[in-house]
């Protein structure tokens, strides 16, 4: 898509800089966390506009202060903010995950300014999915405002589009697992699967990378979460409570050095011991490894399925999640995770690598070909 097309302008100007009379004047909405800083001027976005009428907080906290899936239903922790309405889109019930009428029909601009990390199960994306949802509903005249971050995982595209009897909170319909889009092509990607067009203007932000949340704390993760996200349906630690979340990997009963763990093109496989502070296996001795991606033609999908099925087929103390997850009960959440039935059956043993490659090959070529619309060449 070119800059200018439909009702999309990318704006050579500063949001500070920009006159829009919504935008300065006009009741406003903002969609952020904490990598909303600006280190030129040391102050939030939400410090800086005196019109600023409703907040709107991804999962996390607004400073990303809480772990994975702790739903915030009080938001007075936030009382710092005089004037400012706070309202969680991450809360204990399903229901709050889009935003309600009365947080919506008396705004006249929002602004959305997340980071997105290249992966459909990273909730920020699909938060801004939910609400631009819920304005078409409600308040489909308004006028979006989008800060426009780089991909960290970079271009680069693994899996396969999910369908829509896979839709979850970690799971928009149509994205593939890694989508290769920046934010402000999802968002338009999204203004598609909602048949609706906001006027949308968007804005380069800062190149500073801020870690969007508590165990995405560098660059680097978003080489690997696309397959090691995964390892959340699984009793395999995916290494939170450490330095290096993603990257590490294993569990007390893994046997790194006793057995040959497959590997993958253009990374490799460093054994070691962790000990998680938190989370699974807390201050228990895990065996596992560090995964070292050499470039981004790592696959992480494909060699994250290969090592849990490996793991499955080899350790009998293997087993799934269990329960509820992310407010989903009719599914377990490896199915929600990855969504596709022949990445599932490679995972049961019953479909072949081989088989596998070639169908991503596919997929991947067929999203590759339909993203194309979405991409705004005028971005840097």
């Amino acid at each position: 898509m070119r800059a200018g097309a439909g009702k999309v302008i990318v704006r050579k100007e500063t949001l500070q800089e920009a006159r829009d009379p919504s935008l300065c004047e006009g009741r406003l909405g903002l969609l952020t966390n904490q990598v909303c800083f600006r280190p030129e001027t040391g102050r939030y976005l939400f410090q800086e506009w005196k019109n600023l009428k409703r907040l709107f907080v991804p999962e996390h906290g607004l400073f990303s202060e809480l772990q994975d899936q702790v739903g915030l239903d009080d938001t007075r922790v936030y009382s710092f903010l005089p004037g400012i309405e706070v309202v969680s889109l991450y809360g204990t019930d399903a229901k709050t995950l889009e935003p309600a009428a009365e947080h919506l029909t008396d705004l006249d601009a929002l602004i959305i300014d997340l980071q997105d990390v290249g992966a459909r199960y990273y909730t920020f994306a699909t938060t801004a999915a939910y609400l631009l949802r819920a304005l078409k509903k409600h308040r489909p005249g308004i006028e979006l405002f989008v800060m426009d971050r780089k991909n960290p995982a970079g271009p680069g595209i693994e899996g396969s589009p999910l369908p829509a009897a896979y839709e979850s909170f970690v799971g928009f319909p149509g994205l593939p697992h890694r989508h290769g889009l920046r934010l402000a092509e999802l968002i338009l990607f999204y203004q598609h699967r909602i048949e609706h067009e906001f006027r949308c203007s968007i804005f380069a932000a800062g190149q500073t990378f801020i870690p969007p949340s508590p165990n995405f704390p560098s660059i680097e993760t978003a080489q690997v979460y696309s397959g090691q996200c995964l390892l959340e349906a699984t009793n395999l630690s995916e290494g939170r409570g450490t330095t290096r979340p993603f990257e590490f990997f294993g569990a007390p009963f893994l046997r790194p050095f006793e057995h040959s763990f497959p590997g993958a093109p253009a990374s490799a496989l460093r054994p070691l011991l962790f000990q998680p502070s938190f989370h699974k296996f807390k201050d228990e001795i895990c065996q596992g490894f560090q995964i070292i991606p050499f470039s981004g033609q790592y696959h992480s999908l494909l060699h994250s399925l290969q090592m849990i099925r490996f793991v499955r087929e080899n350790y009998p103390e293997f087993a799934w999640r269990q329960g509820p997850y992310e407010f989903v009960s009719e599914r377990p959440a490896i199915e929600i995770l990855v969504g596709d039935e022949l990445l599932l059956s490679f995972l049961a043993g019953r479909v072949a690598l081989a088989e596998v490659q070639s169908y991503l090959e596919s997929t991947q070529n067929a999203w590759r070909n339909e993203s194309r619309r979405y991409k705004i060449t005028s971005l840097s």
